[in-house]
């Protein structure tokens, strides 16, 4: 092995190490937010270590709090029971906040219309939406928001996975004010974004799109540090056109998915 190559694979350990302590940071935060308001009765360092392994907003909170989060396959509709099937479970994440009675649901193929009605509190209530094919449409995670906002003490927040399944999450206030509110202030500095994005193929390594999962880690971070030089004075987007210029296919999709995030194309100029 010649020193070049020596000096390559510090780099990288060095890279992953950094990127992993910005997670980890990241994670910790989010957890002892969840402690603070009762969600979890403690952050367990175990379930923080879990988090890491695939870091995607919707995962690190079903990793932290499972009862609050539904992890469902979009391509779930095929027929009525489905629809009831889907709200029963989604009613689990509120933690006894939604107490519905005699769920039914109707799929009509020809309008392409989607109705579930329900009794809570006494009350009748119907949710009605588009639903074109088999993957759940976003008109049921609007109604559920809709009925949300009036009649229950929480929010849903949906999030996406790398594959067709989605994370439908529910947080009851004034947690879920305060993770939007994480999630906003939470920036990383420069020279954590630029480990982080340069060691996104220890994610590929472990059998995920790395740079696509990069870009869904980030895109839940303020990114107001990306344009900044780094402390070696180079720049987030030039480590990243390093590597593409040397070969790395996941910096060259990155480096794309960098720019539509925000970072200055041409930062030297």
């Amino acid at each position: 092995m010649t020193q070049a190559d020596q000096l390559e694979g510090v780099r990288r350990a060095t890279a992953i190490l950094e990127a992993v302590e910005m997670i980890e940071r990241w994670i910790r935060d989010i957890a002892q937010l969840l402690k603070e308001h009762g969600v979890i009765p403690e952050v367990v360092g175990s379930q923080v270590a879990d988090a890491e392994e695939l870091p995607l907003l919707g995962n690190v909170l079903r990793t932290l709090a499972p009862d609050r989060v539904l992890f469902e396959d979009a391509e779930c509709i095929y027929q009525d029971e489905d629809l009831v099937a889907l709200l029963a479970a989604t009613v689990h994440t509120t933690g006894g906040d939604w107490t519905p009675q005699e769920i039914h649901a109707r799929l009509d193929r020809e309008e392409n219309l989607a109705t579930i009605e329900f009794d809570a509190n006494g009350d009748p209530h119907r949710m009605e939406f588009e639903q074109y094919g088999d993957y759940i449409n976003d008109g049921f995670f609007e109604s559920l928001n809709q009925y949300a906002a009036v009649n229950l003490p929480g929010r849903f927040f949906k999030y996406s996975s790398l594959w067709q399944q989605f994370y439908l999450v529910y947080l009851p206030e004034p947690a879920a004010t305060d993770l939007h509110q994480l999630l906003q202030e939470f920036a990383p500095s420069s020279d954590e974004l630029a480990e982080f994005v340069t060691s996104a193929d220890k994610w590929t390594e472990k059998g995920y799109t790395g740079w696509y999962l990069a870009r869904e880690v980030l895109r839940d971070m303020n990114l107001r540090h990306i344009n900044e030089p780094t402390k070696s004075g180079d720049y987030v987007i030039s480590r990243l056109r390093t590597l593409a210029n040397h070969g790395s296919d996941w910096a060259i999709e990155l480096e794309g998915e960098i720019i539509g995030l925000g970072a200055d194309p041409n930062p030297d100029e």
